[in-house]
């Protein structure tokens, strides 16, 4: 890619919580700031991430010697926070099972005794 090139990703993403992806994106190594109604976060090799809950729309933006974080990936990581955040509500207790690399994650719920 000549060092002039900036490329631009947007993904439609349906986010219900900033805060839960700002988590998920702090787990990929992002630095995250969070407004009212959107999230910017920037990371030194994937390049910088906006979110507008308006528009519903995720737009990764990288330019030469950067390259793009899977939108999956961060999908995926939002997905995990909101697990993370129900069954906390709910009184399970997760264990991160381990997967393959590759797979999906997986977690152990267990349903604490009171």
């Amino acid at each position: 890619m000549p060092c002039n090139t900036v490329q631009t990703t947007s993904v439609k993403l349906e986010v219900a919580d900033l805060g839960l992806l700002a988590d998920a994106l702090k787990a990929l190594g992002y630095s995250v700031n969070v407004g009212a109604t959107s999230l910017t976060a920037t990371h030194a090799q994937h390049g910088s991430v906006k979110y507008d809950m308006g528009r519903k729309k995720l737009e990764q933006t990288t330019s030469y010697g950067q390259q793009a974080q899977d939108v999956n990936a961060i999908k995926v990581g939002y997905s995990t926070q909101v697990v993370k955040k129900v069954a906390a509500k709910f009184g399970w207790s997760l264990n991160d099972a381990k997967a393959a690399p590759g797979e999906a994650v997986h977690f152990q719920a267990k349903k604490r005794s009171f």
